[in-house]
């Protein structure tokens, strides 16, 4: 599955570094202050690194990829869909 979605967020984003708005887009922060804010604290679940001559500071896609993958393996199913009296309903 990481690979998967490593190759929906290269394709995405078209770059296998992530910053700025799109790091904070992929990671679900509400805005780049609240990113800002995270790394600070040093809460951002990825690695987080600065690049020479480069305003800012990035994570890999590849990791960001990862980071969705183990979040999707540990999500819980959701209960059937069930009808009147806790029968699924027939189709």
């Amino acid at each position: 599955m990481a690979e998967l979605l490593e190759r929906d967020l290269l394709v995405r984003y078209g770059t296998p570094l992530l910053g700025g708005d799109d790091l904070r887009s992929a990671l679900g922060y509400p805005s780049v202050e609240a990113l800002r804010q995270a790394i600070s604290r040093g809460t951002v679940p990825v690695p987080i690194f600065s690049v020479e001559h480069r305003r800012g500071k990035f994570a890999l896609t590849k990791d960001v990829a990862a980071w969705l993958a183990a979040l999707r393996q540990g999500a819980e199913r959701p209960a059937p869909n069930k009808g009147a009296g806790g029968v699924p309903p027939s189709n």
